[in-house]
């Protein structure tokens, strides 16, 4: 990850922690922190947002960042995504909302506080980055994913296996999970 990709991120983090908004960086940027960096376009944040705190997000964001209210409000009705951009720095920030399911909630509780030289901010765990890639490949079978999950399960020697047995039963992931850490 680039050093303005990083500036961004801490820049993110500490807008969200000053308004009292929770998140976790999750995605590529998240397996880049645990593992190596790889290069990626944009940042992947879960953000519990709703109609009621929106606007005091787009008042921190307005001044720095390319924000579209109409872009919130059709995320939050669809439970979907929505992106700012950093306007000098051109670091594209994808904002999760985030999903009220079992699972969602349960990631989302066990999230981590991480203090890095580089990012100091609430990460997703190991082993709930494991299960989203595991998701996110599950129809392309992506190469890339395959290689995000390989190298995650090697570099962290302290993953809660129990729990990653569990929700990839549970999310009826376990096949793609084999195929991808395994073949």
């Amino acid at each position: 990850m680039e050093n303005s990709q990083f500036e961004v991120l801490q820049d993110v983090a500490d807008k969200l922690k000053s308004i009292g908004v929770d998140y976790m960086v999750t995605g590529s940027v998240a397996g880049s922190i645990y593992t190596l960096p790889r290069m990626t376009r944009d940042i992947d944040i879960v953000i519990k947002v709703f109609h009621a705190n929106k606007n005091i997000i787009i008042e921190a964001f307005q001044k720095d960042y390319g924000v579209s209210e109409d872009d919130i409000n059709f995320a939050l009705e669809n439970n979907l995504m929505f992106n700012f951009l950093h306007n000098t720095k051109f670091v594209k920030v994808d904002f999760i909302v985030q999903k009220r399911t079992p699972y969602r909630l349960k990631e989302f509780e066990r999230r981590k506080y991480i203090e890095s030289p580089r990012y100091k901010g609430y990460i997703v765990s190991v082993e709930d980055l494991i299960i989203s890639k595991v998701d996110w490949a599950k129809e392309s079978l992506s190469e890339q994913q395959k290689n995000d999950i390989k190298s995650l399960l090697r570099t962290d020697k302290s993953i809660d296996e129990d729990y990653l047995k569990y929700w990839l039963n549970e999310l009826n992931l376990s096949e793609i999970f084999n195929k991808l850490a395994y073949e």
